[in-house]
This record gives structure tokens, sequence and C-alpha cells, in this order.
């Protein structure tokens, strides 16, 4: 018999929190309204990891770190390629 392990399991950084914080950084920057009712959405949500037990609160602040770099990083990306003629989706 095989014990099977979730993949979210005790993981680092928290992936939830990583989203979220992701998705409410790349809207905010994108000039969606009000910008604090995204980002107590994603501190909810991060705060649900900690209260579920599913998480460490340092697990949730990396998460939460990596979520807005990542979206700093595609801003970047995306306004280098709206630079370039080629590409169609700016």
């Amino acid at each position: 018999m095989y014990v099977a392990v979730s993949a979210d399991h005790w993981s680092f950084p928290s992936g939830h929190s990583s989203r979220a914080f992701l998705v409410a950084s790349f809207l905010a920057a994108g000039g969606f309204r009000p910008r604090e009712a995204l980002f107590l959405w994603a501190a909810a949500t991060s705060a649900s990891r900690v209260l579920l037990g599913r998480h460490y609160v340092l697990d949730v602040v990396a998460g939460a770190c990596l979520g807005v770099f990542e979206a700093w990083v595609s801003i970047l990306l995306l306004g280098f390629m709206c630079a370039q003629s080629t590409f169609l989706v700016c």
C-alpha cells in the first residue's frame, strides 16, 4: 500500500498566497480600483492558510513576496514585448 501526500502539504512558499498576491499586484498595477480591496483579499487568503494550519507564517510571507516579484517581472516583460512591433496582444 502506498501513502499519497498532496503536493501542497507543508510546502514552502505558500502557493495560495503567491498566486493571490500575483493577481492583486498585477491588477493594481493595471489600474484596478480600489487597490485596498485587492490586497485585503490577498491578505485574507494568506491568513486563511495559516489559520487552517496548512502553512507557517513565514510560508505565506515568502509566498506574498514571491507573488509581488512575479507580478513585477510580468509587467516588465509585457512592457518590453509591447514595445516590439511584432507582439500582438498590446
